[in-house]
Formats: C-alpha cells, structure tokens, sequence
C-alpha cells in the first residue's frame, strides 16, 4: 500500500485473489487507512460521518473492502490487510537449534546430528 498525496494505492499479489491493482480516493481511502488500527464500524461511522448522512456510504465502502478481502471482521473490528511499502523482506534464519534448516519458505531438510554427553553438560535426570 502506497499513497501519492490523493490517492491510496494497494498492489495485491495474494495468489487467492490473482494479481491486481486498487485504488482509492477520498472517504474511500480515509476509510481503509483507519482499518490499519481494527477500528469498530460504529467508530468509523462516528469518525466520518459528516453529515450523519453519510453512514450508508461508509457501510458500502465496508462492504467493498470486505469483498475485495483488503479488510477482514474480527471480533466486530475491522483489520486492514494491506501493508506499507516499501515490504521488508522475511527473514528466514537459515539455522534453528534442533537441527532444523530452511532453504527458503515453503522447503525445509533436517540435519541428522550426533549429541554427546557434552551438549547436555549439567543436564540429570
């Protein structure tokens, strides 16, 4: 998720939804900056209703959100999705105690490893 000054823009490349680009403007975007903080729907109509009038819009503009799966229902809170760019990369130790080694995020291999009297020094049992 990105912003140029008027418009918010959200590159989703989940493979669940296929690659695409939306844009936002507006309350539209005012709405889906909010859901970074789970707000309640009551809070957002309360937060952006002016005049009072507008509550149906920003229920469509939920509904929208929800839809597009940009926002997801918790618990009557609404959770923004989207991250911020620049992403940091995922880190992937390449070494975990127990011998456990990834190569990159989905493949794994585990090291046979021999353990000695030494390794558990002061263990009893």
């Amino acid at each position: 998720m990105s912003s140029d000054g008027k418009r918010l823009i959200v590159d989703d490349t989940r493979p669940a939804v296929g690659s695409c680009r939306h844009e936002f403007r507006g309350l539209a975007r005012h709405v889906l900056e909010a859901c970074d903080e789970a707000p309640k729907v009551t809070d957002l109509i309360q937060r952006f209703s002016n005049p009072p009038s507008m509550s149906d819009e920003i229920e469509r503009i939920v509904k929208d959100l929800t839809g597009k799966m940009l926002v997801l229902p918790v618990d009557g809170r609404l959770v923004g999705l989207s991250l911020r760019s620049p992403v940091p990369d995922l880190y992937i130790p390449r070494t975990l105690s127990g011998g456990l080694r990834f190569r990159n995020a989905g493949l794994f291999e585990i090291e046979q490893r021999e353990f000695s009297s030494t390794d558990y020094a002061g263990a009893r049992r």
